[in-house]
This record gives C-alpha cells, sequence and structure tokens, in this order.
C-alpha cells in the first residue's frame, strides 16, 4: 500500500499543509522533511520509536517519519517524570528513542544504561537523498502506534494501534466532518494523546491544512480562529471554559468545534452554543483509535449532553453485564465495534482478552441508547460510587455542580463511609475573587437536580483539579487530595459506657467546637476546615449525637451538663494534653462552653458562643417550664422513639407545626438526631451561680432574631466579668475564617 504521505504529497505538493510558530510546510515539503529523518533512523521494519518532543511542525514531520521508515510509533508526553517515562520505555520495548533540542538531557538520562539509541529530530544527519530508500510499504495489518491510555484511575496501558485502525479513524472522522482541502485544523491537543495523533493523519487524509500550537493559550485561539480561516477544532471540556472565559470568541468560518476527551458538562455546551460556536460532542477512546460518535452541531441544541451517532464504519451497542441487549434509555456497558479498533493491550494477554471479544470492544464506560441512536455516557464503570446500594455517577453529579457561579472546576469521587459503604465527595476550584462553596450552599444548589444519596456528603477545596493532557480528570489523585484533607477521627470512650466521637483537623493553637441540638459536627465542617488552615480543630460530637454514643442502657434521657464537661475534659486529656484552648459553641453547644469556662477553667482561654440559650439565667417568670419540656421529650424518646422526640422539640423551640413545614430530607436529617432533642430539653444541670467565675474572654454572639437570646446575652452581661455581645450591627458573626457559615436556626432549642 502506497503510504498516504506520499499519495498527499503527490496530489497537493504546492499546498499549504502543515505550520506552526516558526515553520510553514508544503505537502511536498513535509514529505521531504519527513523522508529525511526516515532515512537518518537508521531502523529495521518493527521497531519501537519513542517520541519525546514539544508539539510542534517538527514533531508531526516525525510522527511521519517513523511510519515511512517501517518503525512503530510510541508517543511520550513530555510532561511525564522521568521515572514516568523510563517505565513506559522499557514496557514498551522501545528501540530508539527521538527527541526535540528541548528534551535532549531528560532523553540522555532515559537512555543512561540501556540499549536505547537516541535520535534528534531537529538534526537528522541524513546519510542519502533517494526518497523510496527510506519509504517502506505500508501494512495496514502491521503495528503503527502503541499509544498510552490517560491512566486516570490506574497505570497507563499501552494500546496496540495498527496503521489500518489509525487510518480507518481518520477517514471516519473525514467523512463525518466532510473534510477536504479547503478546510484549515488547529491543534491544540497533545500530539502525544491519540486524539492529537489523529488530527496528524486526517489532514493527511483530506489535503486539509494544519495548523500546530504548542500549548493552549485562550487568546492566541481565539485570535487563530478570526485571523486564519480556522475551520475545524478540538478541544477538551477545560480548554472550552477558559476560552469562553477569555472573552467573546468570532466563529468566523468556524464549522466544528470537537467537544470530547471527558464528559463534558451540559451547561458549557450551551454556553458555548449561545456564544455562536458550532460545537461538536464527541465520545472516543485510545481502544478504539479515538472517536467512536459524534453529534452534529445542528442536533447539539437539542441534546447538549449526548455523545452522539457512531461515526461511519463504527458499530456501537448498550448491554447489560452479560452482553444482551437492554431497553432504550436504561444505562449499561457500552461496546464498540468496527475497523478503529486496537490490536490489544501490550504485553498483557489477559486484558487483552477480557475487553477485546468476538470482533467487540468492552469498554469500561456506562451510557444508554435513545429513541434517534443518540449514545449518552454516564460514567465509568471504575468510577461509579455504590452508597448505600445505590450508583452514584460522578461525571452526573460533576455536571450539576460545574454551573454553580462560584465554581471554576470540580470533581466528584468516592469516600470510605462506615455507614454507607462510600459517599460522594466534591473537589471544588473557586473561581478568581469567589469563597468556595460551602457543603450546604452546594447541597442546596443541587439538591433540585439531583436524588438525596448523590448530593455530596463533603466538600474540599483544592487549587486545581488534576488531569491528564487529554483533559480528564486524574481521580486516584483526586481521591488522594480529598483522603489527604480527611479529619483524623478520634473515639474517647467514657466510664458508663459512652463514646465520644472527635474529628481532628490542622496543626496550630487548638479550636474546640461544640455543635447544637439536632445537630453534629458534621454541621460546622465548613467551618473547621477554614480554621484548620491556622489551628488544629477538635470536632466534638456531643453524647447522643452524631458519631458519638450514648451507654447502651441508656435511652437518651436528658444528659447532665456536667458529663458534657467531662467528657470534654476527657476528649482534651487524649487529643490536646496541657494546651489551652479557644471554645466555640453554637447553640446549646454554646452552654456547654460556658459551663466549661466556669467549671473547668484550666484548658479554656477564651469562649465564642453564638445564641447560647441559656435559660435557666433568666427570672423564674421569664424561663419557660424547663423540666416540664424535658420530662416530656425524654417519654416521647422512649415511648415513640428518637423521631418523634425531634419533631416535638422543633415544635416547643420554634413554633407548632415546624416540622412538617421543613422539606423531607432536611426533617429527616434532624430527627436523626432525636436522642439528642432527649439529652438537651431540659437543660439539666446548669449553674447560673458559677458563671461569675469565668475568668477568660468570652464573647456571644446574637443572629438578630430578639426574644430570649436578646435577654440571655444582657443576663450574661452581669454575670461574666470579660463579656462581649456581637449583634448584627456590630459584625454580629467573627471574620470568615473563625464563624459557623451557616448556623441551622431549627437546632437552637
Amino acid at each position: 500500500m502506497i503510504d498516504p504521505l506520499r499519495r498527499a504529497a503527490s496530489r497537493w505538493p504546492d499546498a499549504p499543509a502543515l505550520s506552526d510558530a516558526s515553520t510553514s510546510l508544503t505537502w511536498s515539503g513535509v514529505l521531504h522533511d519527513a523522508n529525511e529523518l526516515a532515512v537518518s533512523m537508521r531502523i529495521e521494519p518493527g521497531t519501537r520509536v519513542g517520541l519525546l518532543s514539544g508539539d510542534g511542525a517538527r514533531t508531526v514531520v516525525a510522527i511521519h517519519a517513523v511510519r515511512l521508515a517501517g518503525g512503530v510509533l510510541v508517543p511520550l508526553h513530555r510532561r511525564l517524570a522521568v521515572p514516568e517515562l523510563r517505565r513506559l520505555l522499557a514496557g514498551g520495548r522501545v528501540g530508539v528513542l527521538a527527541h526535540d533540542a528541548a528534551h535532549a538531557g531528560t532523553a540522555s538520562d532515559l537512555s543512561g544504561g540501556t540499549a536505547i539509541r537516541l535520535r534528534s529530530i531537529d538534526d537528522p544527519s541524513p546519510e542519502g537523498s533517494d526518497e523510496a530508500s527510506a519509504v517502506r510499504e505500508l501494512r495496514p495489518d502491521g503495528v503503527g502506534a502503541v499509544v498510552h491510555t490517560s491512566g486516570t484511575t490506574s497505570t497507563p496501558r499501552g494500546v496496540v494501534l495498527s496503521s489500518g485502525a489509525l487510518l480507518a479513524s481518520a477517514t471516519a472522522w473525514n467523512t463525518f466532518l466532510g473534510s477536504g482541502p479547503t478546510d484549515h485544523w488547529l491543534s491544540v491537543l497533545p500530539l502525544s494523546h491519540v486524539a492529537g495523533l489523529g488530527m496528524v493523519l486526517r489532514p493527511m487524509l483530506s489535503g486539509a491544512r494544519l495548523t500546530i500550537h504548542e500549548r493552549f493559550e485562550p487568546d492566541r485561539v481565539r485570535a487563530a480562529i478570526e485571523r486564519d480561516r480556522i475551520t475545524l477544532l478540538s478541544v477538551v471540556p477545560a480548554q472550552l471554559q477558559r476560552l469562553l472565559e477569555s472573552g467573546p470568541v468570532a466563529p468566523g468560518v468556524l464549522r466544528a468545534l470537537l467537544l470530547g476527551g471527558a464528559p463534558a458538562p451540559a451547561g458549557l455546551v450551551r454556553t458555548a452554543l449561545e456564544a455562536g460556536l458550532p460545537v461538536v460532542t464527541t465520545y472516543g477512546l485510545t481502544e478504539a483509535g479515538s472517536g467512536v460518535t459524534a453529534l452534529p452541531a445542528d442536533e447539539t441544541s437539542e441534546a447538549p449532553g449526548s455523545a452522539g451517532r457512531p461515526l461511519p464504519g463504527i458499530r456501537l451497542r448498550v448491554t447489560d453485564g452479560m452482553g444482551g441487549d437492554i431497553p432504550l434509555g436504561a444505562v449499561g456497558r457500552i461496546l464498540v465495534g468496527g475497523p478503529t479498533l486496537a490490536c490489544g493491550y501490550d504485553g498483557d494477554p489477559d486484558a487483552t482478552d477480557a475487553a477485546f471479544v468476538d470482533g467487540w470492544l468492552w469498554t469500561r464506560d456506562l451510557g444508554s441508547l435513545d429513541e434517534r441512536g443518540r449514545l449518552w455516557v454516564a460514567d465509568r464503570m471504575d468510577d461509579l460510587i455504590i452508597t448505600g446500594g445505590e450508583n452514584v455517577s460522578p461525571a452526573e453529579v460533576e455536571g450539576v455542580l460545574a454551573s454553580h457561579p462560584a465554581i471554576a472546576g470540580v470533581a466528584v469521587v468516592g469516600r470510605p463511609d462506615p455507614a454507607w459503604g462510600s459517599v460522594p465527595v466534591a473537589a471544588v476550584v473557586a473561581r478568581d475573587g469567589l469563597p468556595a462553596p460551602t457543603l450546604e450552599e452546594l447541597r442546596s444548589f443541587a439538591r433540585p437536580h439531583l436524588a438525596g444519596y448523590k448530593l455530596p456528603a463533603d466538600v474540599r477545596a483544592v487549587e486545581d483539579i488534576p488531569r491528564t493532557p487529554s483533559g480528564k480528570v486524574i481521580r486516584r489523585e483526586v481521591a488522594a487530595l480529598v483522603a489527604a484533607a480527611a479529619p483524623t477521627e478520634l473515639e474517647v470512650p467514657r466510664p458508663d459506657g459512652a463514646l465520644v466521637h472527635v474529628e481532628v483537623r490542622g496543626s496550630g493553637p487548638v479550636v474546640v467546637l461544640l455543635h447544637a441540638t439536632l445537630s453534629n459536627a458534621r454541621e460546622l465542617r465548613p467551618l473547621a476546615e477554614r480554621l484548620a488552615a491556622r489551628f488544629r480543630v477538635l470536632s466534638v460530637d456531643r453524647r447522643s449525637a452524631g458519631g458519638s454514643h450514648m451507654p447502651a442502657d441508656d435511652p437518651g434521657g436528658p444528659v447532665d451538663v456536667a458529663l458534657h464537661i467531662a467528657d470534654i475534659q476527657a476528649v482534651l486529656e487524649q487529643a490536646a494534653p496541657g494546651e489551652r484552648v479557644l471554645v466555640v459553641g453554637h447553640s446549646f453547644g454554646g452552654c456547654v462552653a460556658l459551663e466549661l469556662a466556669a467549671r473547668a477553667p484550666g484548658p479554656v482561654a477564651g469562649a465564642w458562643v453564638f445564641e447560647p440559650p441559656y435559660l435557666t439565667l433568666l427570672p423564674a417568670n421569664a424561663t419557660p417550664d424547663l423540666a416540664r419540656l424535658g420530662d416530656r421529650i425524654t417519654a416521647l424518646a422512649r415511648e415513640a422513639g428518637p423521631r418523634a422526640a425531634a419533631l416535638a422539640f422543633l415544635d416547643a423551640v420554634r413554633g407548632p407545626g415546624t416540622g412538617d413545614r421543613l422539606p423531607l430530607e432536611a426533617r429527616d436529617r434532624l430527627a436523626a438526631e432525636g436522642r439528642a432533642a432527649a439529652a438537651d430539653a431540659a437543660l439539666l444541670g446548669f449553674a447560673p451561680g458559677d458563671l461569675p467565675r469565668i475568668t477568660v474572654p468570652v464573647v456571644v454572639g446574637l443572629g438578630g432574631r430578639g426574644g430570649p437570646y436578646e435577654a440571655v446575652a444582657s443576663a450574661l452581661a452581669t454575670q461574666v466579668p470579660d463579656h462581649t455581645n456581637k449583634h448584627n450591627s456590630q459584625h454580629t458573626h467573627p471574620p470568615p475564617e473563625t464563624r459557623p457559615q451557616h448556623p441551622p436556626p431549627t437546632n437552637n432549642p
């Protein structure tokens, strides 16, 4: 078979073919330079040639040269670390390492102590000028390249692609796009990636022109679209987002903007369409030679979340776990067939046999087909989060969260959870100038669009989302970031059989966080995470709440505050021995903080309390009948269960019917802490006479709701020597880094 580059040089010898910032070549010029480099390589057919270079015209010439010389291309991404590159070279049995001048030092390091020969692509040193001497017959069934997968969930695998598969993929794309000599491709993807490699081959078959940008720079891309009459462009979602954020984009003569490499949020697609960009959503895999499906630009607006229909010549099925057909709309495993399929995984026959069965590639991706034959990709099988027996697709959750106005980037991964097996956690990058959204903000934002079990159980603010060069989220690295930011968990046993659960974050001076009734330490996580940047934070689940447990024989009746104080002392002895601490308490937790400062002042350096319902400080005629309320809640907890106690508590402190008016999810969340209602309702053991013994600074935050909170604050001012009240008009809340972001008002007794 005549090499397609020779055919292109024969058909369009003087037509512009290839350019970068410093080079411009015609098709005959590309053939000349590629032949010259092929001669200089002096390789035997089948020799594996690693290519380590930047993205530019010379790299494109080198890709063609390896094929002309009869070699097998092994593209290497320049951003990989030397140990990673060394593993790929060894596993790929590379005999020659071709490199540009910028990577000569790295190439020398990699070849040291090996039999690998080095060859510069900048200085071919030709040993002959006879074109035919360099060009070998192209065998479509021969191995053309070994391209490594992205390695988003595991070590990258070498995918063996025949020359015929690579050319079939390029032909399928050209047919779908109707590409011809008048087209002008702009490449901003790494040429070491299968999609970048595909863009080298497509123009060779159609006679189109190819311009290479060494790196993605939004301003340069926008200028190229407008000035250079770019008609075809391929980007990943992260690049498209940066392009749109950089300023208005005039589409010019652009007729297809291919969007792939990673799941594309529907909101991003809509924004691009509104900007006038002809978005073509796609789906592809290295194992399928690049693209599998594409959605024509004129259909994208009606189905922005779809990846389209199979490209010409490619077959597609969505099946159950055994390969059986499933109904339209049902989610199953995606199978791909056709001439673009890889031969298998390099040096891994077991993985090959598992993935390539009877002419079908059993992908690790999940999706569904609609009535018009369009594919909707759900997620990777390996990425699914199984929480309480329910499947959660990270891509689905990311698609919703990505449209939050404060989020510039997001990735969702699973985190082990003792109760649910795994829970979704969101890692988010905040937009410039905006704070990262809190967990409650994210959950409230996503709740109208996602089932409750799909909502993030936690959120981590990160500087950047780890991604592959093709824009895919590297979930194993995101999971490592999430795990590194996860708190250390302690369980402090008490003599009566209770267990006190504590989350420990950060380092530095110690801050103790005490939550409200019908709440737990999780409610204060946004505050704990911000404080952890400067402090060591101990978030305590008071007994009967959150991860803490009452003694087995105790139904959760009234708990004397003295027990809470003893619990906190035990926590400090175990987690912060000898430390002076700031105690921060919300609602009932604020009352405990005050009692701790009065009765066990040794470790307490100060207290900040928000709306403490220290009602026993008020005159008898102004105080509700606490004993009666406590008895009623305790009886309900014993007779009807914690849920009934929680709802009765809400009605008692916030008015009849409060629980019924709450959204179901909020009601369920609060009802889960019903034992705490029985523990706290009577305010048992409070000792107002001890408050004057407090010698440390106390700040009382007031949310402006008046009533008993104002009266309590006024009474505290007469009892606590070093006392400050902070009202709304006086910056009721402490600065953002030291205050609860969303004190749940329904938890205040």
